[in-house]
């Protein structure tokens, strides 16, 4: 999976960056509906939540929401939750940590540390929102946005942060009464789902916000791109590498930087040959990136840890559903099995229904694929039922 850090597939000067969150001034970012609506609602003081499957450009768009909203004289503070630890980090650290992380963006890291020291007394919780209210919103008359990134990283915590997530609820039905309270915006991002926000179900769920969807590009949209191809006929080859992909944004960005790189690929045959090298020859999943992460989250990704054959055989064979696309299948957030494939990233939302993403995705996770990773108990009882079917229609 990629990772912030992690070097750029193509030099820093290219025109394409392949890899991790795109800096404010990249040539190669898209624009899409989500900038403007983001945008627009933060500037209207809105909480925004933007939840999606990985590697769909959300810190990238949080980036450029960010230097948009300081233009317009917006502060802002960005929260990266792998930053603050995982499984072995205390709740006595990882809110002092995120505390100070916003006392630094906003340079008074020292009153909010010292605020900390001073209210031991109270509980983490309350502390941590009791400085962001009692110091930084009483230290700036600027409206602030916090974009916590990267959500679902609390899942690997070994405490609730149930109560984090109330209390942002709460700090959003405070504005009501406290004026202070309504120049404070929260964004959050990550690949989970609101009902992944607070497990306690006696606790009321997180449902607060305007939620923020952010699509694949639509081929308007990743036609900009052909600015980073030296060749004539460098639109139709963009084009024919959106054949493939759908515009996802990952996989767009990386064909059309590999097109970049190749001279002699100079027509949509030379496309075709391209993409198969990289997504559909031998081992092609365990070396790409974007497939691995894909095939563990369908894979790996368990409702209930006690039931992981069973729950392996509902995901497959939901996917499979939509592969053959012989039923439709409601795009329901409240069937897990349908959330869990589309935060996997493999199906998308169209019309109310979930269908398959993309060519590349159809090609790599085939029908061999989903019988390669059945359960084998499951796998026999599909065949047995094959072969009846066979014989009955035999029978006839």
């Amino acid at each position: 999976m990629y990772t912030r850090e992690m070097t750029n597939v193509i030099s820093q000067n290219s025109f394409y960056i392949t890899g991790g969150t795109l800096p404010a001034d990249a040539t190669s970012y898209v624009e899409r509906a989500a900038d403007r609506d983001l945008l627009s609602s933060l500037l209207a003081s809105e909480y925004c939540y933007v939840l999606n499957s990985r590697q769909m450009g959300k810190s990238s768009l949080s980036v450029q929401t960010m230097g948009a909203l300081n233009k317009a004289g917006v502060k802002t503070v960005f929260l990266d939750l792998t930053r603050f630890g995982g499984a072995s980090v205390t709740p006595e650290q990882w809110y002092p940590g995120m505390l100070a992380e916003v006392g630094r963006s906003l340079s008074i890291r020292r009153e909010l540390l010292d605020y900390w020291k001073e209210q031991q007394d109270q509980a983490l919780v309350p502390r941590f929102f009791g400085a962001i209210r009692e110091v930084v919103l009483e230290r700036s008359s600027n409206p602030i946005v916090l974009f916590i990134d990267e959500i679902d990283a609390v899942k690997s915590l070994s405490f609730s942060t149930d109560e984090f997530f109330a209390a942002l609820r709460e700090c959003y039905n405070r504005r009501a009464q406290d004026e202070t309270m309504r120049r404070l915006s929260i964004c959050l991002v990550g690949s989970a789902t609101p009902s992944d926000l607070i497990a306690d179900t006696r606790t009321s769920p997180f449902n607060i916000g305007k939620r923020i969807e952010l699509r694949d590009f639509t081929l308007d949209e990743c036609l900009p791109l052909a600015a980073g191809v030296n060749r004539r006929n460098a639109m139709e080859l963009v084009k024919r590498a959106f054949y493939w992909t759908n515009g996802h944004p990952c996989l767009t960005q990386s064909i059309c930087a590999a097109i970049a790189q190749d001279s002699k690929v100079v027509s949509a045959a030379g496309v075709d040959a391209l993409v198969a090298s990289l997504f559909f020859e031998a081992k092609a999943r365990e070396r790409n990136p974007n497939l691995t992460d894909v095939s563990n989250r369908i894979l790996s990704s368990y409702l209930d840890p006690e039931n992981q054959d069973e729950h392996r055989s509902s995901i497959l064979d939901l996917y499979g559903k939509v592969l053959r696309g012989r039923e439709r299948i409601t795009d329901d957030e409240t069937n897990r099995l349908v959330a869990l494939l589309k935060l996997a990233g493999i199906v998308r939302s169209e019309v109310g229904s979930i269908v398959l993403r993309n060519r590349i995705y159809e090609r790599v996770f085939d029908l061999r694929w989903i019988a390669q990773n059945m359960p084998d108990a499951e796998l026999r009882r599909q065949q047995r039922a094959f072969r009846r079917g066979v014989l009955r229609t035999a029978v006839v």
